[in-house]
């Protein structure tokens, strides 16, 4: 069996309000801490860590964020009976919430730079939590907790695949997006549509003087084309000119005028 308290590297010198709530999760080993902590921030990721990284993750991330918590009520001159009887308790149906789950598990984003404190302080009030020091400022929390949790992950070698897997979706999504066709794109219909629109195209299109020779049309067959250009479809069908062929029909055709 896995001693949590020790993975996270908790101990009783953590404090007064770490120790015990981080107690109360680690003896609670059948939960599924990961699901909401790991909901937004790896959602477009296949393949998710293992259940074990998620739960260590969780725990040294929160860690990180009660000491924050903690450091705050104890320089603020919070007794410990106080602390104990009102502040952890709080904390600990504070940290439950899917929501809050949600925002701090942001952290684990590789690419988050901030967290949704509004959204902190709204829950922290919607459950008549205690009063939080005056001169608290959720923002000050929250950075010094980001950037830790970034340097744990980057550090631990079971950790570091979290951040590995979201760039490797990010790199995915780069590459579909220099390759300029989205996948539900339908090449055939395209060019049937290419072929409608310049299958016949007037000479009254290319050269202002069209109106001296409002007869003249050149028929592009699609024959001749594809003798000449190469239909290029990923560039969404330009046509590009090839050859020393594909210059003397442009020359030919196009230029002579």
């Amino acid at each position: 069996m896995i001693d949590w308290l020790v993975v996270w590297g908790v101990t009783q010198a953590a404090g007064v309000v770490v120790y015990p709530i981080l107690e109360s999760l680690a003896q609670d080993a059948a939960k599924d801490y990961g699901k909401d902590f790991f909901k937004d921030c790896l959602k477009k990721v296949i393949h998710l860590p293992e259940k074990d990284v998620q739960k260590e993750a969780y725990g040294k991330a929160l860690k990180v964020f009660l000491e924050l918590i903690q450091d705050e009520l104890l320089e603020a001159g919070y007794q410990e009976t106080i602390l104990k009887k009102y502040y952890i308790p709080a904390l600990k149906k504070f940290i439950d919430r899917e929501e809050v789950a949600s925002a701090l598990g942001m952290a684990l984003n590789v690419d988050c730079k901030a967290i949704d404190t509004a959204l902190l302080v709204r829950t922290w009030a919607a459950l008549n939590s205690p009063l939080l020091p005056e001169d608290m400022d959720w923002d000050f929390v929250c950075k010094p907790y980001i950037k830790s949790v970034k340097k744990l992950v980057q550090n631990s070698d079971k950790l570091r695949p979290i951040f590995e897997a979201q760039t490797l979706d990010k790199i995915a999504d780069a590459t579909q997006e220099l390759a300029g066709i989205a996948p539900a794109f339908d090449l055939e219909k395209y060019a049937e549509g290419l072929r409608e629109q310049y299958g016949n195209l007037k000479l009254e299109s290319l050269d202002t003087r069209g109106l001296a020779f409002p007869q003249k049309s050149i028929s592009f067959q699609i024959a001749l084309i594809g003798e000449c250009y190469a239909l290029n479809l990923t560039t969404q069908g330009q046509f590009i000119c090839e050859g020393i062929e594909g210059r003397a029909f442009a020359d030919r055709y196009c230029c002579g005028f």
